[in-house]
């Protein structure tokens, strides 16, 4: 793919295929693919309730689960645990995160909404760490701070969706 594209636009060719259009266009395609579904569901029921319940976690599991499939792959984590104690905690981690996204999903976070922000960012942080250069690929803060807005946004989107709630069920009594 790679060599059609860079043939198309006239591209010299070398021997290294760096592979940036061959993840670019299929990234690219299925998330105007996605964009486009929400968008045109937007007024709906269950669209609401994807976003609220599912993208969160789906953004915070992201690059662990990544880190992990590449750790995997590469032998740097086995299944019967790490080769090295610091790739050993990464789960831990990971698992911690998506229970206090949980705790806060479903309205039994104590503290303001603002505090998750704090928190997510010392996760995307821990998954930037150069212990886990295996699975940033690229440039080292680009994942990372696309995580940390997209978790960003989704919290503004929950309390958004928590206040615009609350005012019609106030209406209603």
């Amino acid at each position: 793919m790679e060599m059609y594209i860079n043939y198309w636009l006239h591209i010299r060719q070398t021997d290294f295929v760096r592979g940036y259009f061959a993840f670019c266009v299929p990234a690219t395609t299925i998330t105007l693919s996605i964009w486009i579904a929400l968008r045109l569901t937007s007024r709906s029921r269950l669209t609401d309730r994807l976003l609220y319940s599912m993208a969160g976690p789906l953004i915070v599991i992201a690059m662990p689960t990544y880190w992990h499939y590449m750790a995997m792959k590469t032998n740097l984590w086995g299944w019967y645990g790490s080769q090295s104690w610091r790739y050993g905690a990464s789960p831990f981690e990971a698992i911690l995160v998506l229970a206090v996204i949980f705790v806060y999903l479903y309205g039994k976070w104590p503290l303001p909404w603002w505090t998750l922000l704090p928190l997510l960012a010392m996760h995307f942080f821990f998954w930037a760490m150069p212990i886990h250069e295996i699975a940033l690929v690229g440039s080292p803060i680009v994942a990372p701070l696309v995580g940390f807005c997209a978790s960003s946004v989704w919290i503004f989107y929950i309390e958004k969706f928590r206040a615009y709630t609350y005012h019609n069920v106030a209406e209603l009594a």
